[in-house]
């Protein structure tokens, strides 16, 4: 099994910085989710420039 703790990042995007997060990419880099451990997906980026942010 993979140690995900290599794979966590920093990203900024969209005005929204992210740290400690895994950066899940399509097939063709057209969109990406980025995932926290603890808390579950953060950001969607669409194809088209959209984006879902998950705020509490």
């Amino acid at each position: 099994m993979e140690n995900l703790e290599e794979r966590l990042t920093n990203i900024s995007t969209d005005g929204f910085e992210f740290n400690n997060v895994i950066v899940l990419n399509s097939i063709d880099n057209s969109t990406f989710i980025v995932c926290k451990a603890n808390r579950g997906i953060e950001f969607i980026k669409n194809s088209d420039g959209s984006y879902l942010k998950r705020v509490e």
